[in-house]
């Protein structure tokens, strides 16, 4: 993982619907400004993220390639996709399920 003066560089949210965009806020408030990177395909819920201080992304892959955690958040049925879709991203890095 790469780390900034002892900080994490930047964390995924893949799936920021009802849990990952809770994940996401929070992370906000816990001072992650500007580290946090969001995915989903409605990017009309993207911009609420954007307003709240999220950098966000249509692109699974490349939210994945940016991060040093990677939060997997998508239904248990299109988590197989996902992985699939980010697995030359995620070497060395940390990945976390909610499904």
């Amino acid at each position: 993982m790469k780390m900034v003066g002892g900080c994490l560089e930047s964390i995924a949210v893949i799936g920021a619907g009802v849990i990952g965009g809770a994940i996401v806020k929070s992370l906000l408030k816990k001072r992650y400004e500007g580290k946090v990177i969001a995915t989903r395909r409605d990017i009309g819920k993207l911009k609420e993220l954007e307003a709240v201080g999220a950098k966000t992304t249509t692109s699974n892959k490349e939210a994945a390639s940016k991060a040093d955690i990677i939060f997997l958040c998508v239904k248990p049925g299109d988590i197989e996709k996902v992985v699939k879709e980010i697995s030359g991203e995620i070497k060395g890095k940390l990945v976390i399920s909610t499904a």
